[in-house]
């Protein structure tokens, strides 16, 4: 997911609204790992 945000970033610079797409992405990407997260701590528990 990351490799995936990180390869397009090259070519959407150029649009206005790239930041907001890549703010969204990362947001996405940091609930993600929080849920993997929260996840593996209820499997260890």
């Amino acid at each position: 997911m990351l490799s995936i945000s990180s390869s397009n970033q090259g070519s959407v610079t150029s649009r206005p609204d790239a930041q907001s797409q890549n703010l969204t992405a990362q947001l996405l990407g940091e609930g993600m790992a929080r849920m993997l997260a929260r996840t593996r701590m209820s499997l260890a528990l």
